[in-house]
């Protein structure tokens, strides 16, 4: 592969996509632990409002496991210089 520019700029586009890898899982943490505050939540509070917690709990797992999805797939994806 032929790179186009100069090295500092490839450098600085492998430190940005570390950048954004690291932005994405502290993102899914995040919602993981939006999901444990809900289920904990879920657990104090009897009826109705649990069901919501449990729900919310679930939604936030779901977002965490695609936002890993969506960094799995950056990471597949070649890099590739600007002006490609």
């Amino acid at each position: 592969m032929v790179w186009v520019g100069l090295p500092d700029e490839h450098c600085d586009r492998e430190s940005s996509a570390d950048d954004a890898g690291e932005r994405r899982e502290e993102r899914a943490r995040l919602h993981e632990e939006i999901a444990r505050s809900h289920e904990r939540a879920a657990h104090a509070i009897p009826g109705g409002k649990a069901d919501m917690h449990e729900q919310t709990a679930d939604r936030h797992r779901q977002a965490a496991h695609q936002v890993r999805m969506d960094q799995q797939a950056a990471q597949q994806q070649p890099s590739r210089p600007h002006g490609e």
